[in-house]
């Protein structure tokens, strides 16, 4: 369904605790991890503070605490009508709820550290650098672009049609 909607909320997608993340032997680190929550928190008390209505989706092995000025849902708890009509963001890699979105059509983007690359196998390497291609990954060092993009999305209330399709098309052919 390619169909336009309007954006009217945004959804930041929480992580499980350091200590509850296996990520193989990666190199991901509680640092790295600390990194991301903290950017996360600024990113939701800027759109906040624009009167904007940002929702955090607490992960069920979340063992930190969000700033009291944040809301947070659970991921049950957004109604299924919200859905098309939401923007998520995820700012961490190798989340689950990615192909969650991908293919039931929920508008997403990603916000991550380009450094991170270095950690990635060559074939998940591949599938940022498409994301990021296709614009729905910016990386930390392209924020003005990332917060531009969501700004048109949320602040035109310019209609958006998903482009999930583009996705599972990638990954049908690219992926084993």
């Amino acid at each position: 369904n390619r169909t336009l909607r309007t954006i009217n909320k945004i959804y930041i997608v929480g992580t499980p605790s350091f200590g509850t993340i296996d990520l193989y032997n990666t190199g991901f680190n509680p640092k790295i991890h600390k990194e991301v929550i903290d950017k996360r928190i600024r990113m939701i008390e800027e759109y906040v503070s624009q009167g904007k209505e940002v929702f955090f989706i607490k992960h069920p092995k979340q063992k930190y605490s969000m700033p009291e000025n944040i809301i947070d849902i659970k991921l049950q708890d957004i109604n299924k009508n919200d859905y098309s009509k939401s923007l998520f963001i995820m700012d961490y890699c190798m989340h689950s709820f990615f192909y969650k979105a991908v293919y039931q059509e929920i508008p997403f983007i990603m916000f991550i550290d380009r450094n991170w690359h270095s950690y990635f196998s060559k074939e998940y390497s591949s599938l940022i650098d498409y994301l990021s291609k296709e614009k729905f990954l910016y990386y930390w060092d392209e924020y003005e672009k990332f917060i531009l993009n969501i700004n048109s999305i949320i602040n035109l209330e310019k209609s958006y049609s998903n482009r999930n399709y583009l996705i599972k098309n990638y990954l049908e052919k690219n992926i084993n």
